[in-house]
């Protein structure tokens, strides 16, 4: 039997870390099993389970968890229980339009060409502006 090798009591910022990689991990299981099956219990479990880790972040080393990785993924959830709470909240982290292409997406399967075009140009744009800036230095 194997036992922890951290003494909480003279690392409790390590202990605290794991925690949230714990309880992130914990929820990206069933946002993907909720993902799968479109289940809507297994995506408010996932909702509470990354809405819970948001409170630890700031205890956070792992720099692949942070506040949009997390609120992105309660919005995809959202996707599965309340489309125009997912809508909302994808528009709240939409930082410089990264969200731009999923946003025209779900307007246009909710039958919105105006507000889908709107995303998807702005998508378009956006994506292009990042290709010439990368690339102007290779010409």
């Amino acid at each position: 039997m194997s036992t922890c090798s951290i003494n909480p009591v003279t690392h409790p910022q390590t202990v605290v870390s794991a925690l949230v990689s714990v309880i992130f991990s914990s929820a990206m299981i069933y946002h993907v099993k909720a993902l799968e099956n479109q289940d809507k219990n297994d995506a408010r479990m996932a909702i509470d389970l990354f809405t819970k880790s948001l409170e630890y972040l700031s205890q956070n080393k792992n720099p692949d968890i942070n506040d949009y990785v997390i609120r992105s993924n309660i919005a995809y959830n959202y996707l599965i229980i309340d489309e125009k709470a997912a809508l909302e909240r994808l528009k709240e982290i939409n930082f410089g339009g990264i969200n731009d292409t999923v946003l025209a997406l779900i307007y246009l399967q909710n039958e919105e060409p105006d507000q889908a075009l709107n995303y998807s140009t702005s998508g378009i744009i956006n994506h292009l502006a990042e290709l010439i800036d990368s690339s102007v230095y290779m010409i």
